[in-house]
């Protein structure tokens, strides 16, 4: 598939394409969603890509739908092997040092916050 295809959007300079899948309930599912298409739920690496990510989440419409849109990071093994609790990873394997968390996140409040999510009213993130 090309991005095009995908009614997707990538950052100037960049091979990654961005586009939001029809309906995610989970986390699982929507890195289910993305690989039937070659990918992988979003791994954002740098203040443009977050930009480019959340102008996608607005102008799809999603954000009017959701209160939060999943991400491609998770410090869950069974979702990402090799990592470990409180050790957040991206399903793609992208390493980067770029966060985006809101302030106190990710805190893995009730012991069971596990996938990283954009929320609806900013760039920010949060474990859920």
């Amino acid at each position: 598939y090309s991005c095009e295809e995908l009614h997707g959007v990538q950052e100037a300079g960049s091979d990654k394409c961005f586009f939001v899948p029809d309906k995610t309930a989970t986390w699982q599912g929507g890195e289910e969603d993305c690989a039937s298409y070659g990918g992988h739920l979003a791994s954002i690496t740098s203040a443009g890509e977050n930009d480019v990510v959340y102008g996608l989440y607005v102008s799809s419409g999603a954000r009017d739908r959701t209160g939060a849109m999943f991400i491609g990071t998770s410090d869950n093994e069974e979702m990402i092997g090799g990592t470990t609790e409180g050790k957040w990873a991206w399903s793609d394997g992208s390493e980067s040092s770029f966060g985006s968390w809101s302030p106190g996140e990710p805190n893995d409040w009730g012991s069971g916050q596990d996938c990283g999510v954009m929320w609806k009213d900013g760039k920010s993130w949060d474990d859920q």
